[in-house]
């Protein structure tokens, strides 16, 4: 697949992607700081993952300005109307998630 609106691949595709189509809202009251640490039972594939998260989690820090800008864009043309069908189909209501999470954070006082 090829880097489009709403996907991203990260270092050409060999650490991931980025699936902009599946952004969803999440409170900051929700988040949770997670440190990847090495540990001497872990596996080596255990080690292997956590070395690949922290390639991605770099490669995303030195692309931040890119991803937030196409991230945006794709957020502005759903919420817009902008957008074509597929991928509309393809894409989570952003205004609509937005508004479910506002509720959510209403009803468990965030």
């Amino acid at each position: 697949m090829k880097n489009q609106i709403d996907f991203l691949k990260i270092k050409g595709g060999e650490w991931g992607a980025i699936n902009f189509n599946n952004m969803i809202p999440v409170l900051p009251e929700c988040l949770k700081k997670v440190e990847i640490r090495f540990w001497e039972t872990d596996t080596k594939s255990d080690i292997d993952y956590k070395n690949l998260l922290s390639n991605r989690l770099s490669w995303c820090n030195s692309h931040k300005d890119a991803i937030l800008r196409q991230a945006e864009k794709l957020y502005n043309m759903i919420a817009d109307g902008r957008a074509w069908g597929n991928l509309v189909d393809r894409c989570c209501n952003f205004p609509l998630d937005e508004r479910q999470s506002q509720i959510y954070a209403k009803e468990n006082n965030l």
